[in-house]
């Protein structure tokens, strides 16, 4: 089942005009459909039409064989338009222009509830096997998914993608007196659709608190009582009642909504909160240094397919781990990071302190001591967060602290879903600005790349992709 790819060739290709790397439903696509190759037939047409769809796959054994099971939502009707119908002459190379058909097409905004609705979906929706409603009002407020291609572990088991494609044909009639045709050529060129986001780049990161409780007991949070005799190591070890006793809450703002390559830091707010009821009171009466001694994340990326079986729904799920690799950042900082300590206190912000940026494929942050600035890539560029009725990306993001107060150290993690939007608009808009004219082919084939295609084949050839073989 795979993606498809580009096609083109002399006896009929298929040309975007000012191509970009990325559309918006709601975008107008102007091209030709071009035919270079020789012909001479007096009977002809030529039909174009734009194909959205999200597919899923599931291959397993039974018994000595393998059993497959698929599954297709068609986003939207696919009216082929017909730009040619009638007599089609090309003369031999070099002797006169290749024959041209304009097009437009213009990419709806919304799903269909038609199209969601055909004969080979009804068994799923009748079953509840999808992770969307298709009732008319659902329906409505369903946004297109962005271009998706999850690459995951289990790739020869299963795997699910979106994509969007320009499909040409060309039919010939069989004869003279025969009124029926048959299709003789086809071309086909993908086209990148992305979710539409936020004018400029967000500064609401969704921020949401988690407080952990926290405790040391120790002979050193009490000025002067550093040096310890055995007894008092053995108080400490065991946390005897008359050891002294600091108890606080460690408060964590994380951000529920992350988006990619925006130049604002990833917010995370850290302050300690003094329980002091519980702590003692020869303790209270002292300030306490609490220093955060290391911080590292990771977003978690979890693509899943459902297919509708005979014995049930198959839900398969696949998750990649994208390590932000910040753990070295903090060791041997100079001065040390110490938190604010107070219930009314403005939190340390981390993410701006480190300066912490999320990309499309990997992170980067700053050395608070060097001012060196560190650069994680992950293995696969990351999706924007969407649910189609059989394919769903979804994000975790987990956070990990550890602080040290009086010599101990105490280490806590947020584990939250996470939305993840694609770039700002005007971003988006900034780099196929920056293509320039002509630019634009080059570019695509680099998206192309990016998102599993081979490209560089000769003209004629279909483009495969990873999904070929299987």
């Amino acid at each position: 089942m795979p993606r498809t790819g580009v096609k083109r060739g002399p006896k009929l290709a298929i040309e975007i005009d000012h191509l970009r790397t990325s559309y918006l439903p709601g975008d107008t696509i102007t091209g030709r459909v071009i035919r270079t190759a020789q012909i001479a037939k007096a009977e002809s047409w030529v039909c174009v039409a734009l194909y959205g769809r999200s597919k899923a796959k599931f291959a397993h054994k039974v018994g000595g064989a393998t059993v497959i099971h698929r599954s297709r939502f068609n986003f939207f009707d696919s009216m082929p338009q017909t730009i040619h119908q009638g007599p089609m002459h090309v003369a031999p190379e070099g002797e006169g222009a290749p024959s041209a058909w304009p097009f437009s097409i213009t990419i709806p905004s919304t799903m269909s509830i038609k199209a969601l609705n055909d004969d080979e979906n009804q068994g799923a929706i009748v079953k509840g096997d999808i992770f969307l409603p298709v009732d008319a009002d659902s329906v409505s407020q369903h946004r297109l998914p962005p271009v998706f291609f999850g690459p995951t572990k289990f790739m020869g088991k299963w795997h699910g993608y979106v994509e969007y494609y320009v499909e040409a044909q060309l039919g010939l009639a069989r004869s003279s007196k025969d009124n029926a045709s048959v299709v003789q050529d086809w071309a086909t060129f993908p086209l990148f659709i992305r979710l539409p986001s936020t004018p400029k780049p967000t500064i609401d990161f969704g921020l949401s608190l988690k407080n952990f409780p926290c405790s040391r007991s120790a002979y050193a949070l009490v000025p002067g009582m550093e040096e310890m005799s055995l007894r008092k190591r053995t108080k400490q070890l065991f946390r005897s009642s008359t050891c002294p006793r600091f108890v606080y809450d460690l408060e964590v703002h994380y951000p529920t909504v992350l988006q990619l390559a925006n130049p604002n830091p990833i917010p995370l707010l850290v302050k300690v909160v003094p329980n002091l009821e519980e702590t003692s009171d020869d303790v209270a009466c002292f300030p306490q240094a609490v220093v955060l001694t290391e911080i590292d994340m990771e977003l978690i990326e979890v693509t899943e397919i459902i297919i509708t079986g005979t014995l049930g729904p198959y839900a398969l799920r696949d998750a990649e781990n994208n390590f932000f690799g910040l753990h070295p950042i903090l060791k041997g900082a100079s001065p040390e990071v110490v938190l604010p300590v107070g219930r009314d206190v403005e939190s340390l912000n981390a993410g701006t302190l480190l300066q912490i940026r999320l990309g499309t494929q990997g992170v980067t942050a700053v050395s608070p001591s060097t001012g060196k600035t560190m650069t994680m890539e992950f293995e696969h560029p990351l999706a924007p967060s969407f649910a189609t009725h059989n394919v769903r990306c979804t994000h975790v993001l987990r956070c990990y602290l550890s602080v040290s107060v009086a010599g101990g150290t105490t280490a806590v993690v947020v584990e939250e879903p996470t939305v993840v939007i694609g770039m700002s608009e005007e971003q988006a808009n900034r780099a196929v600005s920056e293509l320039g004219y002509g630019g634009g082919m080059d570019a695509y084939d680099a998206e192309l790349a990016k998102h599993g295609f081979k490209v560089g084949m000769e003209i004629g050839e279909v483009l495969g992709d990873i999904l070929a073989s299987t």
